[in-house]
């Protein structure tokens, strides 16, 4: 099973490559690590491709400076490159963008509706993939949730007047909401029984099938959650901790637009997209988030 999940996320990551198309020539642009007065391009994409866990599974060397072009983020000019030991997997695009289009994690105002446009729970179905414990069909269907680019997704949020705006990745949704709540000055309440579940997720939760980043992610956020010690006794509150990869997009959008944003992103193919929650009052101080990183930011309801 180890063997097969090994392929499965290299394959995986070799679709998302393959999914690129060429553009240009890459003569004169830098590699990874190249150094000089060679003129780097606008967007460079770097790929690590490797046997992600399992010494069994050999690398796919995908030559470096492939030269593509993304049709899902509109990149002008990409590079991939890749190695092949240690084993490790990760992707990056670095690149510009005008100061004006950007969405931070800072603007939240006081009565927003906070909008989640995927489900959650691939850390959890992904580790109990790697335990021989997933079905097929919640493999797959994790597997396509992640294959899900965000770029529509953020353009909808724009377009609905959205003043903040974060990804869901490591941390998980508690994580990533307290990190827009220090940055904002604001408190948030999210809605435990509004968060959607990828297939599979409660069942992997119930079993105990968490990841390995979880206990961190639970022991983080322990001491900002004001009513922590009634989330524990809820079922599914570990789906706030899960660690996500390709999560979905957290951001503020005024109530009076939410209803409209959420049913244009199930409209544009994010089914699961829906409010997660409300941002609350102003902190006191600035100090209170900054200084005071155990300052209570966010309420849970539980049903």
């Amino acid at each position: 099973m180890c063997v097969r999940m090994g392929l499965m996320q290299a394959l995986f990551m070799l679709g998302l490559a393959l999914q690129l198309g060429t553009s240009g020539n890459s003569s004169n642009r830098p590699h990874h690590g190249q150094t000089g007065n060679t003129t780097a391009p606008l967007k460079t994409f770097h790929c690590v491709c490797s046997s992600l866990g399992t010494s069994t599974v050999k690398c796919c060397a995908i030559p470096a400076t492939m030269p593509l072009r993304s049709k899902h983020t509109g990149a002008s000019a990409c590079t991939l490159s890749a190695v092949t030991s240690p084993p490790h997997a990760g992707f990056a695009i670095t690149g510009h963008v005008k100061p004006a289009d950007v969405l931070t994690k800072s603007g939240l105002q006081p009565g927003q509706a906070l909008i989640l446009t995927k489900a959650l729970g691939t850390g959890c179905i992904m580790a109990a993939a790697m335990r021989g414990q997933a079905k097929g069909r919640w493999i797959s269907s994790c597997l396509e949730a992640m294959a899900v680019s965000s770029a529509g997704a953020a353009r909808i949020l724009r377009q609905h007047g959205c003043s903040a705006a974060t990804d869901v990745t490591g941390f998980g949704l508690l994580g990533h909401a307290v990190e827009m709540g220090r940055a904002s000055q604001v408190k948030l309440e999210l809605s435990l029984p509004a968060v959607p579940a990828l297939p599979g997720a409660a069942e992997c939760i119930s079993a105990g099938m968490l990841s390995s980043l979880h206990p961190t992610n639970t022991k983080a956020a322990a001491a900002v959650v004001d009513n922590h010690q009634q989330l524990q006794g809820q079922a599914l509150h570990p789906l706030l901790f899960d660690p996500q990869t390709a999560g979905g997009l957290l951001a503020g959008v005024d109530a009076g637009a939410a209803d409209a944003c959420v049913e244009a992103l199930r409209q544009a193919g994010y089914a699961d997209a829906c409010v997660v929650g409300t941002v609350l009052e102003r902190l006191q101080s600035k100090g209170d988030a900054g200084e005071e990183p155990h300052v209570p930011l966010v309420t849970i309801l539980l049903g």
